[in-house]
């Protein structure tokens, strides 16, 4: 994705520096692969937080862990309206 922002001959420059492993192509690969990191834990956070208090919210009130709504159970709904689409 940083690679499809430049155009011209410094496009053609780039790939030549990522494909012939030279120490410009090493660090933009360094710096692609250390954004994902980044973006996957920071998800990873996320998701981890939302189920850890989900399954904290459901110990301090049982009874919203049997509380349904239009027939599905309201653990499912936050799962399938928070989690899920955050995901996506």
């Amino acid at each position: 994705m940083v690679l499809a922002h430049r155009r011209g001959t410094r496009m053609v420059r780039t790939r030549i520096e990522v494909q012939e492993q030279t120490q410009v192509g090493d660090a933009l690969v360094r710096g692609l692969v250390r954004t994902q990191l980044g973006l996957a834990l920071r998800l990873a956070l996320v998701v981890v937080t939302v189920v850890v208090a989900l399954v904290l919210l459901n110990s301090a009130v049982p009874d919203l862990a049997a509380l349904t709504v239009f027939g599905i159970r309201l653990n499912w709904l936050i799962l399938a309206g928070v989690l899920y689409p955050l995901l996506y």
